[in-house]
Parts: C-alpha cells; structure tokens; sequence
C-alpha cells in the first residue's frame, strides 16, 4: 500500500495499492478554461451559422439557452467531455453530457495523452476528498466561490492502469445505478405521505375517518366559534429594529422541522409588541393563517417566549367549546382550503381579508366527537411523522453510500480481487509505472527546444 499525506486547509490521507501510482493532476489531466464573447453577441435563437454557450446552469435544463456565432467560438465540449464548474455555489461542480463551446465558468479536464478513461475520471473527480480539498482552498470572485485552479493542479492523484480503470467503470455502474434506484424511490415517499396526510384530514373534517353520519356536524361562521384577528389593521409594516423581538409571519415556518425559525426573523422595537398587547394577548391553543402570499398554512403558536405577529397572518382563537387542534385540521383540509382559494383576491399576490375568514361556513362536531378525531388524527399523523424520520435517515445513508463506494474505488479496495486474478492487465507494459513514465516521456519530447545563443568571437 502506498500513502501520500495532503497538507492545507483539508488535511488528509490518501491510499492506494502498491500496483497504483500518484502523480500531480497537472502531469495526467490538463485543466483547460472557457472563452465567450461579450454579452451583446448573444444570440436566443439557433442557426446554422450559431453553436450553443455551455454555462453550468444548462447542465440542470434547456430554459436558457444561448447561442454564439461559431466563427466567435474558441473552446469546444461534447458530450463525453468531464466539464468542472468553476463558481458556486455547489463550485466544483462535475457535470458531463453537453455539446457546444463553454463559457468562462467552466473548465474541460482533459487526459493527456490516455492517463484516464473518461468515464473513470468523472467518477473519481466526484469523489468526497478532492471536492473538499477544492473547496477548503476556494477563491473568492465578484462574491463566488471559485476554484482555484493552481491549487487543484497540485492535488496527487492516482495513476491507474488502463484495464483496472475500465473494471472500476464497470463495478461503478452497476453499483451506483443500484443507488440511485434506491435514491428515486425513497424521493417519492415524501410526496406519498403529503397525499396521506391531506387525504387524513379530508376524512377527518367529513366524518369519513370514525364514520360519523351527516347529522354530527353543526354549521357556524367561524367568527362565532373563534375570534378572528387581525394584528396589525393598518398593514404598515414597521421599522427593522436589531435589538428588539421577533415580527412572526408565515415566511418564518420552517417547513422541515415544524418550527417557527425565531433567529432569523425579522426584528422590530418592543412598541409594536406593546401596540399588538391592546389588541390581543397571546393563549395556548391559538393558530395564524397566511392570508397575504402564502395562503392558509395554519401554525400552532408558541407561548413561552416573546414575540408578535405580522401583517400577513390571521390570529385565530378558538372559543372554550372547539379544540383547538381540531379547527386547525379543519382549516388545513384540503376541501376547505379548495374553498378558501376560490375565494381569493386577484391582485399581484393573493389575499384572503379578515372579513371573509370571518364569514367562513365551518362544520363542527360537537366537544366529544372533535377529541376522537383529534386523537385519531394525531394518532395517524405520528405514524406518518416515524415514518418521514426513517426517510429522512435512509437518505441520509444513502447519500453516505455513494461517497463510500467511491472511496473504495479510488483507494483500489473494490477492486483488490480482480488485480491478483489479472495481473497481466497491470504489470510490463500495461502497468501504472508504465503508463505514467510514457506520459513523461511523450510531455518533455513536446517541450519545445531552447535555443542558445553563440558567444560572438572576440
């Protein structure tokens, strides 16, 4: 086994096999920049005089394309090409699959003459170890992050013999398509539990989920059964005030965790808190709606901090007789929440008023009946929530998987079992020492020779 310890910013330790060979990645791979022309020649339409602009946002869709003249274009990628984004964020981006010239926020990264398989240098360039060394070290640029490209050229990299990296290819494919299936349907379990949840609380507010017959239910507005208010009438947003308490709209959930995010919401003077106290004072049990932008997404308040409420949201305060809990259901069913945006304002952003949500036909069952939905709802609710967690975990793994099925590739360990059945593969001519002695050679017989200059006779 052969070690090289990589000194910086991201101190770390890289091994490979005895048969394997390190080389500085600007002796096996030339980092080759972009080239554009000025903005004015863009052009938005393709001709056949025209060659499409590779940025890095293309490599994610085909909404913006751009075109240039060809006779302006200088640098050429095609689809096989391991492309390196240069800015971020996420910098260092290894993004392949594109044809065209590429701008300045990308460079190719080029085998010299056969060091690397294309598709075994994409996958190693996406490693864990050498994004991270990248990054430590990133410059900075007109607010970007960005390569520092003399720094990557210095990174060891391994010399691999040519079949060897053909089979590490070929295990990589099949493994990490294992991945990614696994990957895509976990991703679809979120979405599958969203309808569970809506399809929960339709049942819940229609009497479906414990088979309530259609007399159960008393009509109200809901200004009978809540007091519906408004915290700030005069919709004057105020002052930023550093020191003061957090101004809470629906803007601060955060919808990962449930939570309202207090530490990044906007701050105002304590005057405003003192001007809202006339108006309302905060008790267990009442809810906010977003009635500006964000419609709806009823949220359980906090009591036990300080804190006042913005312009965007509705107070809601359920009367003594309704559970809270259960006109917060009720209010985030999706057959109400139907109703709710149907009757929106059409201006610039939606707006659902005080007097409407006032006016809101609402069925309620009587005290008893409301606690065994609740109980019922919440019940289903932490099965899907214990299941969101183990989701979340199995994501998390997953993504740890990828990393550490590339780390075995490039540190020769996935592959430990086919170089002692295949050692005419890697050794003579066919070896690391080889491959990479050729590439000298080859590189110091295409310097160009110094001439020197006679001593003129005296």
């Amino acid at each position: 086994m052969k070690s090289v310890v990589v000194d910086g910013s991201y101190t770390h330790t890289l091994n490979i096999p005895d048969e394997w060979e390190f080389s500085e990645l600007k002796n096996v791979i030339n980092l080759v920049g972009g080239n554009q022309p000025p903005k004015s020649k863009f052009l938005y339409e393709a001709s056949d005089n025209t060659i499409r602009l590779i940025q890095i946002r293309d490599y994610k869709s085909d909404q913006h394309k751009v075109f240039i003249q060809k006779s302006d274009a200088k640098r050429f990628v095609n689809k096989t090409d391991v492309m390196i984004g240069r800015y971020g964020p996420p910098i260092f981006q290894i993004l392949r699959g594109l044809e065209g010239a590429y701008n300045v926020a990308l460079m190719k990264a080029e085998p010299v003459l056969g060091s690397y398989d294309k598709d075994f240098l994409y996958y190693y360039l996406s490693n864990q170890d050498i994004y991270n060394y990248v990054n430590s070290a990133s410059d900075r640029t007109a607010g970007q992050s960005g390569v520092n490209k003399e720094h990557l050229e210095k990174y060891p990299v391994p010399v691999v013999p040519l079949a060897e990296q053909q089979e590490i290819v070929r295990q990589l494919d099949v493994m990490l398509a294992q991945v990614e299936q696994i990957k895509a349907r976990l991703d679809a379990i979120p979405a599958i539990l969203k309808k569970f949840r809506q399809s929960v609380l339709a049942d819940a507010v229609s009497g479906k989920l414990i088979d309530l017959p259609e007399n159960s239910f008393n009509e109200y507005i809901l200004s009978d059964i809540a007091k519906i208010i408004d915290p700030q009438p005069s919709h004057r947003t105020p002052p930023i005030s550093l020191d003061g308490i957090p101004y809470i709209g629906i803007g601060d959930l955060n919808d990962s965790t449930g939570e309202i995010d207090f530490d990044n919401a906007r701050k105002v003077s304590k005057d405003v808190l003192k001007e809202h106290q006339e108006r309302y004072q905060l008790q267990k049990g009442d809810f906010i709606f977003g009635k500006i932008g964000t419609i709806g997404k009823p949220f359980v308040l906090p009591i036990d901090r300080e804190y006042t409420l913005s312009a965007n949201v509705i107070l809601i305060q359920p009367r003594k007789d309704i559970i809270p809990e259960y006109l917060h259901f009720y209010l985030s069913s999706p057959l109400v929440m139907k109703e709710i945006l149907g009757d929106t304002n059409s201006t610039s952003q939606a707006a659902f008023g005080i007097k409407k949500m006032r006016a809101l036909n609402v069925k309620i069952p009587n005290l008893e009946i409301q606690q065994i939905v609740v109980d019922k709802v919440n019940c289903l609710i932490r099965t899907q929530t214990n299941i969101e967690k183990q989701i979340d975990s199995a994501q998390k793994r997953v993504n740890v998987l990828t990393q550490s099925i590339l780390a075995k590739a490039f540190s020769g360990e996935l592959t430990a079992e086919w170089r002692e059945q295949h050692q005419d593969l890697i050794t003579g001519i066919n070896s690391a020492e080889s491959l990479l002695a050729k590439i000298q050679k080859e590189r110091e017989a295409s310097q160009p020779v110094k001439k020197t200059r006679k001593k003129k006779e005296a």
